[in-house]
Parts: C-alpha cells; sequence; structure tokens
C-alpha cells in the first residue's frame, strides 16, 4: 500500500491582504425563542441566588433567564469546554499536528482542505418549530465556513442523516436545506449517507453531520504567517445568532428542559 503524506493543520488568520466570504447560515429571532415564555413575578423570583425560577407553561418546565447581574458559562449550559480541551490534547498525541478549523493535505502545487461538523443543539429549534428545511444550510455552512478560513474554494460537501425511522417527507426537507446551502457555498453535494437506526433518537428527531472539502494553492494558504504591524482588523456585526453556541443561547433565553 502506498504511504499517505501526513496532513498539515493550521489555526487561521486573515490579514488584510486575504480574506473570504462565509456562508450566511439563518438566523434566529430571540423573540420567536421566548414566545412560549412566562415572565416570573416578584414571587417567583429568587433575590438570594439572583436566578428566576422555573415556570410551567402548557405542561413543560422552563427556565427563565438569568437576570441580568449573574453570569452565564457554557458549563452552566451543559457543555464543558475544559473536557473538549482535554479530548484534543490526547487525541494530539495520537494525530501530531491537529488542532486548526480545516485539515490540509498535500496534493501537487495545491492543498485539499477538509472540514467536518454538526449543526449542534440547533437541531432542537428545528424539533420545536418543525422547519426543517433551513437546517441543512447551517450544516454547510458549519464545515464551509471552517474551511473557508485557510483560503479554501469549497469543492464538494457530504451529509450524514441519522433517525430511528425514516419520514422520507421530512428528510426530503433536510437535504433541502443541504442543496440550498451547497448552492449558496458554490459546491456540490458529492452524497451522502442516510441511516435508519431503531430505538436510537427520540420519536420525530434525528442528527446531522456534514464533510466539507475545498482546495487553496499552497501559497494562498490563510495561516497568519504574513499578519505584520500595521495590519487592519476589521470586526464585521453579526446579522444575528446562527449556528455555534446553541447550548448557551438556548439556555439563556428560555430553553425547553
Amino acid at each position: 500500500m502506498a504511504a499517505i503524506a501526513p496532513a498539515l493543520f493550521f489555526f487561521s488568520t486573515v490579514s488584510k491582504s486575504q480574506s473570504k466570504t462565509p456562508l450566511q447560515t439563518p438566523t434566529t429571532n430571540l423573540q420567536t425563542l421566548t414566545s412560549a415564555s412566562v415572565s416570573a413575578n416578584k414571587d417567583e423570583y429568587n433575590g438570594q441566588s439572583r436566578l428566576y425560577q422555573p415556570i410551567r407553561v402548557k405542561g413543560r418546565r422552563i427556565l427563565p433567564p438569568v437576570a441580568a447581574s449573574s453570569s452565564l458559562t457554557y458549563k452552566d449550559a451543559g457543555v464543558d469546554i475544559d473536557a473538549g480541551t482535554e479530548l484534543v490534547k490526547r487525541i494530539a498525541k495520537m494525530a501530531p499536528g491537529i488542532g486548526g478549523f480545516g485539515g490540509l493535505f498535500p496534493f501537487g502545487d495545491s492543498f485539499l482542505v477538509a472540514g467536518t461538523d454538526g449543526v449542534g443543539t440547533k437541531l432542537k429549534l428545528a424539533f420545536e418549530t418543525g422547519i426543517h428545511d433551513t437546517i441543512g444550510v447551517d450544516l454547510v455552512a458549519m464545515s464551509v465556513n471552517d474551511i473557508v478560513t485557510s483560503g479554501a474554494k469549497p469543492l464538494f460537501f457530504l451529509d450524514y442523516f441519522a433517525t430511528s425511522h425514516l419520514d422520507v417527507d421530512l428528510a426530503e426537507k433536510v437535504i433541502k436545506g443541504i442543496v440550498d446551502g451547497c448552492q449558496q457555498s458554490d459546491c456540490v453535494l458529492l452524497g451522502g449517507e442516510t441511516a435508519e437506526m431503531p430505538d436510537f433518537y427520540a420519536e420525530g428527531e434525528y442528527d446531522l453531520s456534514g464533510f466539507a472539502v475545498g482546495v487553496v494553492k499552497k501559497d494562498g494558504v490563510i495561516d497568519g504567517k504574513t499578519i505584520s504591524v500595521g495590519d487592519v482588523l476589521i470586526g464585521l456585526p453579526s446579522s444575528g445568532v446562527h449556528s455555534n453556541g446553541f447550548s448557551l443561547v438556548r439556555r439563556s433565553v428560555h430553553p425547553f428542559v
């Protein structure tokens, strides 16, 4: 078997002379997220902990948002970033060099750049709202936006759709969103996998993951090496909540638990 060249990984930074336009994912209106919430009255407020008490709405237990004087971390929302960092360190011992947003594989005078990701707990919003034809755009964006940080042009995308019972109509809506995301990214939906696993997911729920591959010339890789004193850092305002951080978002604006 021919030896495979080791992949290279970079932490990517954009200088004034190198930039890529990220794929815009569907934004989430926070007012929509809180539409089912109920404002706590004085009797429901715990002044000692500065946290509101859970409220029952139509049989659901809702955790109202943390008061302004309190802090809220990812760990409070159930996400242990330190544990994730520790896992990466352990993986790095088995596969030295990992750590960037995308993996770079030498290919002639270019690098193939690959990335993989899921949608995270934003899927919960799809389940709650019944809107399934846009979550696929998020799926594509999560991987594509990772590989463009290296300066790569997205080439193709593959998806993985898993559920306990295949609802063809629902799955079609999800795939439609993936197709839309690929069209926006100017890449091809090359293939995918549909997995039906009885008893593994709750009724009506599913999970998604995606894989994107792009290409960049070796002399065009964005790796931060060209950054120098005098470069201008430009910050762009967000148009809303997109795909990342929804465990924290859901915890801070009346999540269902």
